[in-house]
This record gives structure tokens, C-alpha cells and sequence, in this order.
């Protein structure tokens, strides 16, 4: 769940990951979704208390608001995260 600051704590997918805190990530926002990966020069860390935090411009574009729940989806292999928000979710689960 996202809430008021746009941080997202799970940090059994942060685990997963391998990402600790001070991790960079390089953030990609699609239309329907937010990828993370692990990038040196990444302009995202993640924070000490293992949470993700997305800036406000990510939020905005995604149209999440505090308290949305997001579908996370972790790839360790390729050390990437990808998240889907309410709106997507629900654009999938209504497809006639």
C-alpha cells in the first residue's frame, strides 16, 4: 500500500531483489505500470527502513493516491520490480 509520503514497504520483495538500503534504481514509467532496476547510476535509493519511495512526478503519472494498493511483481533474476497500479488491475480484471 502506498501511503502519504509514496513509500511502499515490503521488504520480502526488496529482499527477493537482493536490494538493501542504498540500492540505486533506475525508474521507467509506462502508461500502465512503474519498472525498477538495479542501476549504479540510479536516481532512486532505497531507504534505510527498506522501503521504495516514488517521487511525486511517478505517483502523479501512475494516478496513485495514499492508501492505493499496488500489485508488485518481482523478476530476481534480472533483479527488477514492476508495479501495477488500481487502475491497471482493473483495466485487466474487466477485459471482456
Amino acid at each position: 500500500m502506498l501511503d502519504r509520503g509514496g513509500r511502499i514497504a515490503d521488504r520480502a520483495v526488496l529482499a527477493a531483489l537482493g536490494w538493501t538500503a542504498g540500492t540505486r534504481l533506475r525508474v521507467d514509467v509506462a502508461r500502465s505500470h512503474l519498472t525498477l532496476q538495479k542501476a549504479d547510476d540510479g536516481p532512486l535509493p532505497v531507504k534505510d527502513h527498506r522501503f521504495l519511495w516514488l517521487p511525486a512526478a511517478t505517483r502523479h503519472q501512475l494516478g496513485l493516491r495514499p492508501g492505493d494498493r499496488v500489485l508488485l511483481a518481482a523478476e530476481p533474476g534480472r533483479r527488477t520490480l514492476v508495479s501495477y497500479p488500481p487502475a491497471t488491475l482493473n483495466d485487466l480484471l474487466t477485459l471482456k
